[in-house]
């Protein structure tokens, strides 16, 4: 949706900034809740949408998305920047997914938001150069990739993005594997803590 702005009687159309968190989540942390609000500030962002993969990438026993939605909705009530949203793809692909964003994001200025390990395999995306010329980027720094790592990534993409922002990860020792494996391990937020556990997810963490 288009903002507009009056200064001195004079009436301009503002586009919002969005950014689209894309991610499995499964369960979605206080790491990423962190990184999604340091995101809406960083990179002045209007708002900031989490969209979880239907059938991720190179991950199998996934849990089913209805849950993960819920979790999701639950950790983002209290801030009013984050949102979550639902499409039909299975997975985020620039083919598929960006026109859809588009079209629900008519005239919206889109950036997408994602880890520095995502950065490091970006240049093989199909349409990868397209998909820089049209949106933003913002990185978080997740553990164990330092600056040098960093920039070789950036270098190695077609083109320049076309707005970018790197940052540190607020929490990049954090991450839903280590929770859903290592029992009574911190980093649930209350609300989600408790629909895992009414719902009997993760059974090694109830």
């Amino acid at each position: 949706m288009t903002k507009i702005a009056s200064h001195g009687g004079i009436i301009r159309l503002m586009k919002n900034r969005i950014g689209i968190f894309s991610g499995s989540f499964d369960p979605v942390h206080e790491g990423h809740i962190e990184f999604a609000l340091q995101a809406v500030k960083t990179a002045r962002l209007d708002y900031l949408y989490f969209l979880p993969d239907i059938e991720p990438r190179h991950k199998s026993d996934v849990t089913h998305v209805a849950h993960r939605l819920e979790m999701l909705k639950l950790a983002i009530k209290p801030h009013p920047s984050l949102r979550v949203l639902e499409l039909p793809d299975k997975k985020f692909s620039i083919a598929t997914t960006l026109p859809r964003l588009n079209s629900h994001f008519k005239d919206d200025e889109l950036f997408y938001v994602c880890g520095s390990d995502v950065l490091t395999y970006m240049q093989s995306w199909p349409l990868i150069e397209g998909f820089l010329k049209s949106v933003g980027l913002i990185i978080g720094i997740r553990e164990g990739q330092d600056p040098n790592t960093i920039k070789q990534a950036l270098a190695s993409l077609p083109t320049s993005p076309k707005e970018m922002f790197i940052m540190k990860s607020p929490m990049p020792n954090m991450s839903s594997s280590q929770i859903r494996d290592d029992l009574g391990h911190a980093g649930l937020l209350t609300s989600t803590a408790e629909y895992v556990d009414s719902n009997k997810l993760y059974r090694r963490i109830n």
